[in-house]
């Protein structure tokens, strides 16, 4: 139990020292002003008369300031013997807000504390928790309930506040449920699953931008969660956190951020609105939302939404949606860097986009493995000196680093297409680290240390025909340990790239055409994913021409049945169907012009820099 005067670190209630209330407000008052005596006397006398009618409350809702003010000096700074008021001296000191005059919220008196167990500014958590509970309120989120009013068989959700420091100095704080499986019986991934958009759906949106000359608008839906409405017939109840609970328990109306059910039901209300703006789901990719009829697209990423449209149309598309929800749009995106779903993105021309890591992630990668000072290096492979080094297990502290800087690589590896097989393979040592691992990674940040100021373009060109192009490779047999095959493939359209891949292929390859067999498969399957897309977007198919560097894999594909490839399942000729079906081509392009060979196996320092210009990797020429 704390000592008289100390802040407690958590939010539990603690019913053996009773709490002063603090009502919140929304004026920027934090301190009383200075007063003659006859406003004390007018004061005195109005509370005199509140009291009269309210009854005894102390501290009451209905005081002005100064009379809290009085009462604080009275009750609490002037009795130091009472322990329950001396604690209480110890949080209010430097604060006693008053009521406005919009309804009460009661906020508590509990300090905040960031998830590193940082101590927030007072007066700003209170503020923080103020605006969170006012934003419930506007909302009608829940409805309070008396504790004799709980169904016998209701196990209420506990919550608690989460706390941020934001970048102007004020502090975020944002009511979570904590539900788990004890508290959420009977529920199935079906009642939980929410789709995610891909990346090859967003940059359709670019490509779609790029194609028609449209600007590209992106916005923030508002307490996204608290939009949608719960299903009646399934009631949720919550114990509000223990900072300010008073012994009444909300029922949920809408959703709160921690259910398993709020994002499935925050996306379901969202495609309903939108379809009233006549925004349909693309079946493959229920983010992604299109107009037939003038061609509008956006995509959504849980609250974050990048939108594009017609100049005449998409101003009052932007007001449309604004009625539908509460949204914040924040820019256009323009040749100045923008932050968008964690990353940064610039438009140089109508046809040419610029995309990067945000610089914080190598940051925080030289950080964790204290690597500020190291070199740089041409290419991320393996130093051949330490591979041959014995390997022993990482302690478990080295082990837990090891995992988030792979975790942080793998995020760069999104916007790195150069990055994806390195961090493929950094990744099947997660399980068990070893000294090896440690070595390889540290290798790997070096090169993204060199690298630092690649950008990746995405260029739409329009003298190129309309269709899928795909380039695919494979490693035969490149994990010594295992000895299954790498696929790396590319896939574009009118020069845009839309997405890329590294893996690892489930089964052991009997041959290199047998290899390279499934990485045509894998970078077919894509691109059929993507002419779905599009065909939703477009109204009609467009072809796909996939490039594969293999003159065996081609002809294995080109031909029908097993002929003399007897090892190979019968599951990897479905595309010689599609080849006789005139669905797709595949032609043979060159080895040293198949940029999909970056994402197989690592290269020398010059290859690594060819081919990532093909892709579009480019250090960065205007900052």
């Amino acid at each position: 139990m704390p000592g008289i005067g100390e802040k407690r670190p958590l939010e539990g209630p603690q019913p053996e020292q009773p709490r002063l209330r603090v009502w919140g407000k929304t004026s920027a008052t934090k301190r009383p002003v200075e007063t003659t005596a006859e406003e004390d006397q007018e004061e005195d006398a109005v509370a005199r008369r509140e009291r009269a009618e309210g009854g005894e409350g102390g501290a009451g809702a209905s005081m002005t300031l100064r009379e809290l003010q009085k009462c604080y000096q009275r009750d609490v700074r002037d009795s130091e013997e009472d322990a329950s008021r001396a604690f209480a001296t110890g949080l209010l000191e430097d604060l006693v807000m008053a009521v406005a005059e919009e309804p009460e919220i009661f906020v508590g008196t509990d300090p905040g504390y960031s998830e590193d167990w940082r101590e927030l500014p007072y007066e700003k958590v209170l503020k923080g928790r103020h605006t969170e509970l006012a934003s419930l309120l506007a909302f009608h989120v829940y409805e309070e309930i008396e504790g004799s009013q709980l169904p016998a068989d209701a196990n209420p959700i506990s919550a608690r506040f989460l706390y941020r420091m934001k970048p102007d100095g004020s502090v975020k704080a944002r009511l979570v449920v904590q539900q788990v499986r004890t508290t959420a019986p009977g529920l199935s991934w079906l009642h939980t699953y929410a789709a995610c958009p891909t990346v090859l759906g967003g940059r359709l949106v670019l490509w779609q931008a790029a194609r028609k000359q449209w600007p590209i608008r992106e916005g923030d839906v508002s307490s996204a969660f608290l939009h949608a409405p719960l299903d009646a017939d399934l009631p949720i109840f919550v114990r509000p956190p223990a900072c300010v609970f008073q012994g009444r328990y909300w029922k949920l109306r809408k959703a709160l951020y921690g259910l398993r059910v709020a994002p499935r039901t925050f996306q379901l209300w969202y495609a309903d609105q939108q379809k009233r703006l006549r925004l349909l789901r693309c079946k493959a990719d229920p983010q992604l939302y299109y107009r037939q009829e003038d061609g509008s697209m956006h995509v959504t990423h849980a609250d974050d939404v990048r939108l594009t449209a017609p100049p005449e149309v998409i101003t009052p598309l932007q007001k449309s949606i604004g009625e539908l929800m509460k949204i914040r749009w924040d820019r256009e995106l323009s040749e100045q860097w923008s932050p968008f779903l964690g990353s940064q993105w610039r438009r140089v021309t109508n046809d040419h986009f610029q995309l990067r890591a945000d610089p914080k992630h190598l940051r925080a990668l030289q950080e964790m493995l204290r690597m500020q000072q190291a070199n740089s290096v041409g290419t991320p492979a393996w130093s051949l000196q330490e591979e041959q080094l014995p390997a022993r297990e990482l302690d478990p502290t080295q082990a837990s680093i090891f995992r988030s800087a792979v975790g942080v690589l793998q995020w760069l590896a999104l916007v790195r297409p150069d990055l994806q097989y390195t961090s493929k393979e950094l990744a099947r040592g997660l399980c068990r680290p070893t000294t090896k691992d440690w070595a390889r990674l540290r290798h790997a940040v070096r090169y993204c240390i060199g690298t630092a100021d690649v950008v990746l373009n995405l260029e739409f060109d329009r003298d190129l025909p309309c269709e899928i192009t795909a380039y695919c490779d494979s490693n035969f047999a490149g994990d010594v340990d295992t000895r299954k095959s790498t696929t790396g493939y590319l896939l574009l359209v009118q020069g845009l790239l839309l997405t890329s891949a590294s893996k690892t292929q489930s089964v052991i390859a009997l041959s290199s055409a047998e290899a390279e067999l499934m990485a045509l498969n894998s970078a077919v399957r894509e691109a059929l994913f993507a002419r779905t897309l599009l065909h939703d977007i477009l109204g009609h198919d467009v072809p796909i021409t996939v490039r594969c560097d293999s003159t065996a894999c081609i002809a294995a594909a080109s031909k029908e049945g097993l002929s003399k490839m007897r090892h190979i399942q019968t599951q990897h000729l479905w595309v010689q169907q599609l080849i006789r079906d005139k669905q797709n081509i595949v032609v043979k392009v060159k080895g040293s012009e198949n940029p999909a060979d970056v994402l197989t196996k690592h290269l020398p320092a010059a290859k690594m820099c060819q081919y990532r210009n093909m892709i579009g990797l480019e250090y960065e020429q205007n900052p």
